[in-house]
């Protein structure tokens, strides 16, 4: 059961962190001869603009948050309760929603840029929950609200946001309109972490259909972008999936090399959620490939107690099923 990194779907990762993906029935076959590949999405479910992610606003963050709220002027506010919510929204549905409406009380006097914000926010409460047809009118709406504020970063995340829910319904010709008008309008900009991040939602859409050499080609493609822009923490996703569309290619070399590049780069920025999906991925490889059993355990080891440092039950699950 290869982990490679995150994207959301039972538990989902919002932006640059790790859940497994879920699984269609068109993937059932493939995945039932195949190791489960955990691939990281960029941008996913962005409900800031900050690209807060489900576990990038900490236990610790929280409490800072709530003093901002409580004390900040009327922009802060917004800004902190938008990063309550998201904390919130995978830790207690009830606190986040409640969270929320306060956040939508803030939107006030036409002001489509927080409206629409509120709006995304909202649907990714519903997207995270499995409630597909309630994220998806959040979603529409919302991106109508941008479009009246002509705020391009909203309009580019709720084009992302309706891709990445319309690949997890299987729809994956409507999924792929999205995903790439998301590109176009992006490149248009001339944003290179949003063309990145645009190229790497693309390039799962295509290792869900099972066409591995293009999805390599997305990858590198954002790889290269990441490089350019200096963004380590996205450098090492990039390696991770990489590493996983290389597995399912074959060239295990190449697999093992990805990996570590991953492990590195998470390691040296002492990113710790970001360790243990390479560690776990190398144990797969080592158990499935080398039968270097000794060395299969330690990695799994290693992932496991990071997984259970920052609380991923999932990540454990597998760990401990490998072990």
């Amino acid at each position: 059961m290869l982990q490679i990194h995150s994207p959301k779907k039972r538990q989902r990762c919002l932006d640059y962190s790790s859940c497994p993906i879920g699984i269609t029935p068109e993937t059932h076959n493939l995945l039932k001869m195949k190791p489960i590949l955990q691939l990281s999405r960029f941008m996913l479910l962005v409900g800031c603009f900050l690209l807060l992610t489900i576990s990038s606003v900490s236990g610790n963050e929280i409490d800072s948050l709530r003093t901002i709220y409580t004390r900040g002027d009327d922009s802060a506010k917004f800004e902190a309760l938008g990063g309550i919510v998201v904390y919130y929204r995978n830790v207690n549905i009830d606190s986040a929603k409640f969270y929320l409406k306060e956040l939508y009380s803030l939107s006030t006097n036409n002001n489509f840029y927080r409206l629409g914000r509120s709006q995304m926010l909202d649907g990714t409460i519903y997207h995270l929950q499995n409630l597909y047809d309630s994220a998806e009118m959040l979603y529409h709406t919302a991106l109508k609200t941008f479009y009246k504020a002509e705020n391009s970063k909203g309009i580019n995340s709720c084009l992302n946001n309706l891709g990445l829910l319309y690949q997890e319904r299987g729809d994956y010709k409507k999924a792929g309109e999205y995903l790439f008008h998301n590109l176009r309008l992006a490149d248009s900009l001339g944003d290179k972490d949003k063309i990145s991040d645009a190229y790497s939602n693309i390039g799962i859409l295509l290792y869900w259909q099972e066409q591995f050499e293009e999805a390599l080609k997305y990858f590198n493609l954002s790889l290269a972008l990441k490089k350019e822009i200096n963004d380590k923490q996205g450098e090492a996703l990039l390696y991770n999936n990489i590493g996983g569309i290389h597995y399912y290619l074959e060239n295990y070399d190449s697999v093992l090399d990805s990996f570590k590049h991953a492990l590195a780069i998470c390691q040296e920025m002492n990113y710790l959620r970001g360790q243990a999906a390479p560690y776990f991925n190398i144990g797969e490889v080592y158990f499935e490939k080398k039968q270097d059993y000794k060395s299969a355990l330690y990695h799994y080891k290693k992932s496991y107690d990071i997984q259970l440092k920052i609380g991923d039950i999932n990540g454990q699950a597998a760990s401990l099923s490998r072990m």
